[in-house]
């Protein structure tokens, strides 16, 4: 009867020394994930950002280009259509 009652403690103890490592991983994968979105919150804010960045920028190239043509009397560069590109059989 002791072997049986010894054999069920060490089968307990095991069970819940399982169930510490188990609560144990668990933690550290809840902290991991927290960090992860940590991270990805601050990528897209870093994207924002640059997104931002770069619609300004394009907004002052944009405004620097019209003054330039305007202080230089260059006609802006129409795009002609495609029916009246040459095509490469007209070359030969």
């Amino acid at each position: 009867m002791q072997e049986q009652l010894d054999a069920l403690d060490s089968i307990i103890s095991q069970l819940v020394q399982r169930a510490d490592n188990l609560h144990k991983e668990n933690e550290q994968l809840k902290q991991q994930l927290s960090d992860t979105q940590n991270e990805l919150n601050g990528t897209r804010d870093e994207l924002n950002q640059t997104r931002q960045k770069l619609e300004d920028t394009g907004i002052r190239i944009g405004l620097l280009i019209e003054q330039l043509t305007k202080d230089t009397n260059i006609e802006p560069i129409e795009e002609e259509p495609v029916s009246s590109v040459a095509s490469p059989a007209t070359f030969g």
